[in-house]
């Protein structure tokens, strides 16, 4: 006479039994812990040098940033009616717009801020940069305190300024401003 199943689950026993063709199509916790294990090196590995990747832009992305922020600090300047500054602090690799001389009527007159940054941007490590600015403005000597920079007046005028950018594999661009139009241009090296 066959056996009969239990109350629970299989012949006999108190608890479901999986039959071994179902356990052998199952993961262990052993083999699943090895996966993601794997899984964790793999992306260490990975993560990292898609950042650094990332983060090293050639000339050409470079004298984009760099034109972007140009023109909009020719367009602040018209917009705001007074002089708007593009800094560049090539040591520490960044650059970014800044006007002087606003008040806010909030503030006492101690309390007034001498400048205010409108945008900025970091530039690549691997990019060369070379600043060449026409000097013989006398109007724009106190530029020479602040490093490299080029400012753009309320009439959209500025200082004639080259600004030669290479990266490691040799390509080239130059970003000029034609101080008597304002006007920013690319150029490309060959």
């Amino acid at each position: 006479m066959p056996s009969s199943p239990g109350p629970i689950g299989g012949p006999g026993g108190m608890w479901p039994t999986a039959s071994r063709a179902a356990a052998r199509d199952a993961f262990t916790l052993v083999e699943l812990m090895v996966v993601l294990v794997v899984a964790a090196i793999l992306s260490g590995a990975i993560i990292p040098s898609l950042v650094s990747a990332a983060r090293r832009d050639g000339a050409p992305e470079t004298a984009a940033k760099v034109m972007e922020l140009l023109n909009f600090a020719s367009t602040a300047a018209i917009s705001r009616r007074q002089p708007v500054t593009v800094n560049f602090d090539l040591q520490r690799r960044l650059c970014w717009v800044s006007v002087r001389g606003f008040s806010l009527p909030w503030l006492e007159e101690s309390e007034q801020p001498e400048t205010r940054t409108l945008a900025a941007a970091e530039l690549p490590e691997g990019v060369a940069i070379s600043f060449e600015r026409d000097t013989s403005a006398a109007w724009e000597s106190d530029l020479e305190d602040w490093g490299p920079a080029v400012r753009f007046h309320a009439d959209g005028t500025a200082q004639d300024v080259r600004i030669e950018l290479t990266d490691p594999a040799g390509d080239a661009r130059t970003v000029e401003v034609v101080g008597v139009t304002g006007e920013v241009r690319l150029r490309e090296e060959e």
